[in-house]
C-alpha cells in the first residue's frame, strides 16, 4: 500500500517520487483507492491518478487531450508530455489510457448533466478530483460535495490552497470515516438536498469494496436523490474477479499482485448483466461503455488512429434514478 504522511513539503516531494515510480512500472495497472487507506494516512491512489490526468492535459493533440489543467498544479511540477508518453508507450502502461478516457468521459457526462439542470454534484472517494473548481466558472451556483477520508481531504486542501488559493464556497469537503459514519449522516451534515437532481461520481472505487458496499451505495443513490439524478461508476468484469482469465490472461498478474499487497479486487459485474444489476437497485442504465467504445470516443488521434489500448476487463456505467 502506498501511503503519504508528514508535512506538506515532504508529501509533495514524495508525490513526485511516487509519480515517477508509477510511470516506470513500479506500481501496478490500477492504483489503490482511498477507501482502503488506514486511518490517518493518505493513499497513493490520488497521486497516481492525478499524474495521469496531468499528463493527459498536456497532450498536444486536441482530440485526445483531457481538460484537467489543475492536475499539474496539484502535483507541483511541470509535465513534459513527450518524455512521459514515451515512457508510458515503452512499458506499455494501459492504465494511462483508461484514466484518460475515464476522465474525459466523466467530464463529458458532468457537462451534459449540469446543462440538464443538475444542482448538486457528489464525488465519492474524491481524491484529487478538480471538477468542483474547474466547472465553477461556468456553473457558479452548482454545489459540489467531496467525500473522502479526513487525511486525504487535509492533503487535498493543502494542494488546492497552494495551487489556486481559497476554493469556491460552492465546494464542500465532507470527511467521512467509513467504519463509523454513513453517507446519509455525512451528506446531511454537509447540506446535501436529498430531493434535488444530483450527479454522483464514483470513480476507481468499486473494484476494491464488497458487493454489499456497492449494493448499499447504489440503493442509497436511488432512494436519496431527486428524479433524473444519476451516477457514473467504473467496474470490473465478474469473471476476472472469480479468477477466470481465459479472455484476459494479463489480468491474472495484476490481480495476484494486488492480492499480495493485501488489496484484492473484490467486486465485479457479470459481462452483459450490468443493466439488470443497476435495475435491481432502483436505477436505469443509460450507458455501459467497454474498452472499444471508450477508445472510439476518447482515444482516437487527429490522424484517426487509437493512441493506445484499454484493458477489456473494465467498463464505465452511467445509470439514473427513474
Amino acid at each position: 500500500m502506498w501511503l503519504v504522511r508528514g508535512s506538506f513539503a515532504r508529501r509533495r516531494a514524495l508525490s513526485a517520487k511516487m509519480a515517477a515510480l508509477f510511470l516506470s512500472g513500479a506500481l501496478v495497472m490500477f492504483a489503490i483507492p482511498a477507501l482502503a487507506v488506514e486511518p490517518g494516512m493518505v493513499s497513493g491512489t490520488a497521486l497516481s491518478t492525478c499524474t495521469y490526468r496531468a499528463i493527459g492535459a498536456k497532450d498536444p493533440d486536441p482530440k485526445t487531450r483531457s481538460q484537467d489543467y489543475l492536475a499539474e498544479k496539484f502535483l507541483g511540477r511541470t509535465i513534459d508530455f513527450q518524455a512521459e508518453i514515451k515512457e508510458i508507450m515503452r512499458r506499455p502502461r494501459r492504465s494511462y489510457f483508461f484514466v484518460t478516457a475515464r476522465t474525459k468521459h466523466i467530464d463529458a457526462l458532468l457537462e451534459r448533466e449540469l446543462k440538464g439542470g443538475v444542482g448538486q454534484v457528489v464525488i465519492l472517494g474524491a481524491g484529487l478530483d478538480s471538477r468542483g473548481i474547474r466547472f465553477h466558472a461556468r456553473y457558479p451556483k452548482v454545489k459540489f460535495f467531496e467525500l473522502d477520508l479526513p487525511a486525504t481531504q487535509a492533503y487535498k486542501r493543502d494542494l488546492v490552497e497552494k495551487a489556486v488559493g481559497k476554493p469556491p464556497a460552492t465546494l464542500t469537503f465532507a470527511p467521512i470515516d467509513f467504519n463509523t459514519q454513513t453517507l446519509s449522516q455525512v451528506l446531511a451534515a454537509a447540506g446535501y438536498d436529498p430531493k434535488a437532481k444530483t450527479f454522483f461520481i464514483w470513480e476507481g472505487v468499486t473494484y476494491y469494496i464488497s458487493a454489499q458496499a456497492v449494493d448499499g451505495t447504489l440503493r442509497f443513490i436511488a432512494a436519496n436523490s431527486g428524479p433524473g439524478s444519476s451516477v457514473v461508476f467504473d467496474y470490473a468484469l465478474e469473471e476476472v474477479i472469480k479468477g477466470d482469465s481465459k479472455r484476459f490472461p494479463n489480468a491474472k498478474y495484476a490481480l495476484n499482485w494486488l492480492a499480495s499487497m493485501g488489496e484484492p479486487w473484490l467486486f465485479g459485474i457479470a459481462d452483459g448483466q450490468a443493466d439488470g444489476y443497476v435495475a435491481q437497485r432502483g436505477l436505469r442504465a443509460l450507458s455501459d461503455l467497454d474498452s472499444k467504445e471508450l477508445t472510439k470516443r476518447y482515444l482516437m488521434t487527429s490522424q484517426g488512429q487509437p493512441m493506445g489500448s484499454i484493458s477489456g476487463i473494465v467498463r464505465i456505467m452511467h445509470a439514473e434514478v427513474p
